[in-house]
């Protein structure tokens, strides 16, 4: 399916915009767009921050009154009501409440219960706010930007905010996303990844929204073969692993949104994105940090493995040319010539972060995961169509996002994230803490 060849969005809802790229494209679209409203839901998994929110709370902070201004925002200026669902959840969140209304920011929604409520149908009409209301003279106007802490999972919270906020567009991030953590937990990740990603594209539907983005994985295309050619869009799925397997399921289901509904869903896949903000449970994060605190960087196996890096900047730019310029019923593929060993990865941070020692001395093989495929090779042609390039070279954004973690992670003694030490181990695992919420 054909749509016009530019797409103009109004009110956007990035879910999982509190992770590292979300958060990312939550800036850069307050940034450069000022007339866009931007709603972040997300449940603050351990990989996610409110810190990360930082330079979207700037960017879409109050503005002052002009008749644009009052034209392009809705007037609803009352946050929604709290959804406290249950004791332990209202005091778990009442830190990350006290931080945003200190900024002089509205309070967040706490709704952090990740159970679909049973007495509530997704075809129960709900009224719709008036996306035409405008502002009263005298009546500042609401932030561009706002946090709801909440999941996908919880099919009230979702009814309720498409319906105070008539969103046009969604940009669909939130996701269980490390693959290690998937072998040891991979029904959270089915219940996350798919059974939230069907309820979101529900309550979607039923809003109407304009523009669907669901946010995949390269790996859903499995392992490429050395010398083989890049794998296009068209390449049907082969997942290896529980984390994949649940991407793959869920863009089924997008797909059979597209196919019976006519809804008008893009899905990206991108290689392995880095840079400043991420949780350090990725490879580019954890050798950054081992080496910056004296540690060695841990191998999987003989560190062979081959993954193509794309940073976080060009990304924002890829996820801007798709939002405005994309298809929908459309793949697209986010991937560079930037490919290297795990091994080489390695080799390349202890030059940079440790120049005069010898790479080996600072590198230790540790057990391989259970699947690891060698290779993941994507053709981003389709994309490149659209006119988008990556224009961060590979060693400067390195080195950039080195700068950021030895200034906002170790030389920072007020905590980025709630806990990241066990990230750094070589096998992190997953439980969950008496209120069901995952923690490492």
């Amino acid at each position: 399916m054909q749509e016009a060849s530019v797409y103009t969005p109004h009110r956007i809802l990035v879910t999982g915009g509190a992770g590292f790229i979300g958060s990312h494209v939550c800036a850069f679209l307050l940034r450069e767009y000022p007339q866009y409203r931007v709603v972040c839901l997300d449940s603050l998994e351990p990989c996610a921050s409110l810190k990360n929110l930082d330079a979207a709370f700037e960017f879409g902070g109050p503005q002052p009154i002009t008749a644009a201004a009052s034209a392009c925002l809705d007037g609803v200026s009352e946050p929604l009501p709290s959804l406290l669902l249950d004791d332990g959840a209202a005091h778990g969140a009442r830190g990350e409440q006290n931080r945003l209304q200190d900024r002089s920011k509205p309070p967040a929604i706490n709704a952090s219960s990740t159970a679909p409520s049973p007495a509530v149908s997704l075809a129960t009409p709900v009224k719709q706010a008036n996306p035409s209301q405008t502002l009263g003279s005298l009546t500042p106007p609401p932030p561009r930007f706002r946090f709801v802490r909440g999941s996908i999972e919880n099919v009230q919270l979702l009814q309720q905010l498409f319906a105070d906020e008539a969103f046009d567009t969604v940009l669909h991030f939130a996701a269980q996303s490390h693959v290690d953590l998937s072998f040891g937990n991979s029904l959270k990740f089915t219940q996350t990844n798919v059974l939230g990603t069907h309820a979101l594209i529900e309550c979607a539907r039923l809003a109407g929204v304009k523009r669907f983005i669901h946010v995949s994985t390269d790996e859903v295309y499995g392992a490429t073969a050395v010398g083989h050619a890049h794998a296009p869009e068209e390449q049907l799925p082969d997942p290896t692993n529980p984390y994949a397997c649940s991407k793959a399921a869920a863009e089924l289901v997008a797909k059979s949104y597209m196919m019976c509904f006519g809804m008008p869903i893009i899905i990206t896949r991108s290689n392995n994105v880095y840079g400043p903000g991420q949780f350090p449970e990725k490879v580019v994060p954890k050798f950054i940090l081992r080496l910056l605190r004296g540690e060695k960087c841990c191998l999987h196996g003989d560190g062979s493995a081959l993954r193509t890096y794309l940073h976080v900047d060009d990304v924002c730019a890829a996820f801007d040319v798709v939002l405005h310029r994309g298809h929908g019923g459309e793949i697209y593929n986010f991937g560079s010539d930037d490919e290297l060993s795990i091994r080489d990865l390695a080799k390349t941070l202890v030059r940079q972060i440790r120049p005069d020692c010898d790479c080996d001395e600072w590198i230790e093989q540790v057990d391989d995961r259970l699947v690891n495929d060698r290779r993941y090779s994507i053709s981003s042609a389709k994309l490149a169509a659209l006119g988008w390039v990556p224009r961060v070279g590979f060693l400067a954004g390195l080195q950039s996002t080195i700068d950021w973690y030895r200034q906002h992670i170790l030389e920072n003694h007020e905590p980025y994230w709630s806990d990241f030490e066990l990230a750094l181990q070589p096998h992190p695992t997953l439980t969950s803490d008496s209120n069901g919420k995952n923690v490492l």
